[in-house]
Parts: C-alpha cells; sequence; structure tokens
C-alpha cells in the first residue's frame, strides 16, 4: 500500500510537470524525479539548528518548508509564469535551500534567488547546491537580510510569512521596508495573506512540514 501510494505520488509530480513542459522526455522526467527524491531525502530536522540569538530563534526564526508537492502546485498553478525564460524567482528565508534547488530544476526562469539570514542553514543550502547539476539557471544563495534586498528584477517572490504576519500587521513600515523596489504586477506567493498590500488575490494550498495548508497568491499593486 505505502509503495503503491509512492507511486501515485510520483505520478503526481509527472503530471504537473507534463502540464508544463511537454517537451520533456522520459529520461529528463525521470532526472527531474531523481533529483526531486534527494533534494527531500534531506530531512526537515535539518533546517532545525541555527546561529541565530535565542528571542529570534523562537519567534520569526522558527523553521518550515514546504513539501515537494507544494512546490509542484505552484509551479502548476503559475505556469505561464514559471515557464518564462526571462522570469525572475525569489525565496525569502530560503532555509536549507530546497525551494530554490526545486524551483531551478523544474522551471524555465532565467534566474532563481534565496536569501538566507542564519549561518548553518545558508551552508547547508550552499551545500545542497553544489550536490545538484541544473540544466539551467543555478541557484543563488544569499547570506543576508532579506529586508534590504532589491527586489526590481523579481517576477515571483515567495515569502512563508507565519510567523512574521503579527510583526508586520503591527508595523506597517516593515512591509513599506520589504516592498519598497517590488514592481507593480509582480507575483506575491505567501502562506498568510500580507497586511497592507494590494492586489488581486486567489487562494492555494500549500501544504508544509508544521501542517499549515493554508496559502495566498497576491499579484502586488501597491501598499495602502
Amino acid at each position: 500500500m505505502v509503495g503503491t501510494l509512492r507511486q501515485l505520488m510520483r505520478g503526481l509530480v509527472v503530471y504537473y510537470n507534463m502540464n508544463n513542459y511537454t517537451s520533456w522526455g522520459l529520461t529528463e522526467q525521470r532526472e527531474y524525479q531523481n533529483d526531486l527524491d534527494y533534494i527531500y531525502s534531506h530531512h526537515t530536522k535539518d533546517g532545525y539548528d541555527n546561529n541565530l540569538d535565542e528571542k529570534v530563534s523562537k519567534t520569526t526564526g522558527v523553521y518550515g518548508e514546504l513539501t515537494e508537492h507544494a512546490v509542484e502546485h505552484i509551479m502548476h498553478e503559475l505556469r505561464d509564469e514559471f515557464q518564462n525564460n526571462r522570469g525572475v524567482f525569489y525565496d525569502l528565508g530560503s532555509g536549507t535551500g530546497k525551494v530554490v534547488a526545486h524551483i531551478a530544476l523544474g522551471s524555465q526562469l532565467s534566474k532563481v534567488c534565496g536569501i538566507e539570514f542564519d549561518t548553518l542553514r545558508y551552508d547547508k543550502s550552499i551545500k545542497l547546491i553544489n550536490s545538484i547539476k541544473f540544466p539551467r539557471a543555478i541557484p543563488n544563495i544569499i547570506h543576508g537580510d532579506f529586508f534590504k534586498h532589491n527586489y526590481s528584477d523579481a517576477s515571483i517572490i515567495y515569502f512563508d510569512n507565519i510567523m512574521w504576519y503579527d510583526y508586520l500587521l503591527k508595523d506597517k513600515k516593515l512591509v513599506m521596508k520589504l516592498f519598497k523596489t517590488v514592481n507593480k504586477g509582480t507575483i506575491i506567493v505567501s502562506k498568510h495573506e500580507i497586511p497592507y498590500i494590494n492586489g488581486r488575490k486567489t487562494s492555494i494550498k500549500l501544504n508544509t512540514s508544521y501542517n499549515w495548508s493554508g496559502g495566498c497568491i497576491t499579484y502586488y499593486e501597491n501598499i495602502s
């Protein structure tokens, strides 16, 4: 039963993939699935250890990540955008690098970038990226504060904002700082609606390691 379920779940990945990239042959699909198996063989707990101070570690530094099928679902729902060979993707708080590695393997984007503040998670993400052969864009992992980055080239941004929601709600200036360089029309995929930002919004199911399946896609317009 378990083996059958795994085969069905693998078929789901191929189904999404074929909807996005019908030109892929069986060899490419097998290589893709083998790479995903390798990426997700790394346990979520690998991201638990960190060098953050105690307060941050227990609040905005709490670790969680999308499941393999949640990432596939994002690429399926936004398949036209992920086929854009001039598109640019950012993962804010990219952890151990699984999402950016997966996106780089399964999309046609020209640039895939993760931003991670914690040194241990950053180091693990670099190790993961260096262990994979990417057919197109090689993910770029930035060690730094995602509030200070320029996103003027972004077409899609992923932000797991569950632990940030209350802070952003209480301090609009943080939202303004984060979105200072984000252009109108940029697609924001988040775990919770981001306070104060306007734009067309739709719901999306995004399963995570911490059992919160909600998600939101916002076609960014402005802040009010």
